[in-house]
C-alpha cells in the first residue's frame, strides 16, 4: 500500500507495479491524486537548482545537482510518451 498520491506517492506506486506485475498496489489518498503540494506547483518541473542548492563555492555539487534535475525530466517525459499521458507535455516554459 502506498499512501498519498502527489509525486512522492505516485512514483513508488508506479515503480512497485512495474516491478511487481502480478501484485495488487493500493494507492491510498484522502483527496484528488495532486491536489496537495504536487498540484500546487501548476504542472512545472525545472532543471534550475533551488536558490538553497546554489548557494556555497561547491561547483561540482551544483553540477552534480543540475544533472539529476535534467535527468528526472528525461524520465518525465519518457513516462509521459510511453503511456500517452495527455497533459500538455512540454519541455518549454523555462524562463
Amino acid at each position: 500500500m502506498v499512501i498519498g498520491a502527489g509525486f512522492i506517492g505516485l512514483a513508488p506506486a508506479r515503480r512497485l507495479a512495474e516491478l511487481r506485475p502480478g501484485d495488487r498496489v493500493v494507492l491510498l489518498e484522502a483527496l484528488r491524486v495532486g491536489l496537495g503540494a504536487s498540484g500546487r506547483n501548476t504542472g512545472f518541473v525545472i532543471d534550475l537548482p533551488h536558490k538553497r542548492n546554489l548557494e556555497g563555492d561547491d561547483l561540482e555539487r551544483k553540477q552534480k545537482m543540475l544533472s539529476l534535475n535534467c535527468a528526472a525530466i528525461d524520465d518525465l517525459e519518457a513516462l509521459v510518451t510511453l503511456h500517452g499521458v495527455d497533459c500538455g507535455w512540454s519541455r518549454a516554459g523555462k524562463y
